[in-house]
């Protein structure tokens, strides 16, 4: 099976709220690091007759929270389509890159576990896509060696 935006999008759905800038990301002295992330776009264009408009807006929000290499994130995506997905992940960082396993739900109510891996960089963040497979009732990617490092997400400042 491959992953196309929608497995994508799942995948940046881990850690908090993120939204319009009103606080700035946060470090305490315990180590803790909370970072928020905002993907926006357009979906695929609307073909009506011989008419080509463009596609309807696409928000993905992730916030990622760092204790040592334990990672924690919330993901929301707000999909202008009558779809949405939100959900939670847990996992590690090691060598630059978190592997976490998605957990959440869509807008019909179904439930959804997925394997993501994050590349935080300097001032936002990348997701895995490549091609996954159905495991007892996980997506896993087939090989992470051959995984490629989508869009940019750049960082927001996180909402309270």
């Amino acid at each position: 099976m491959r992953t196309g935006p929608a497995c994508t999008g799942i995948a940046l759905l881990l850690l908090g709220a993120c939204g319009s800038p009103d606080t700035t990301p946060s470090k305490d002295n315990s180590g803790h690091d909370t970072r928020c992330y905002m993907l926006a776009g357009t979906d695929r264009p609307l073909v009506i007759g011989a008419d080509t408009l463009v596609g309807p807006e696409d928000t993905l929000l992730i916030r990622l929270d760092l204790l040592g290499e334990l990672a924690n994130g919330m993901v929301r995506h707000h999909p202008a389509r009558p779809w949405h997905r939100q959900g939670t992940f847990t996992g590690a960082l090691e060598d630059g890159v978190i592997t976490a396993l998605y957990s959440g739900s869509t807008a019909d109510g179904r439930i959804l576990k997925q394997e993501v891996l994050l590349r935080p960089e300097e001032g936002g963040l990348r997701m895995a896509e490549g091609d996954q497979l159905l495991t007892e009732g996980i997506l896993l990617f087939k090989n992470r060696g051959q995984v490629h490092f989508g869009r940019y997400a750049p960082e927001v400042a996180c909402r309270e």
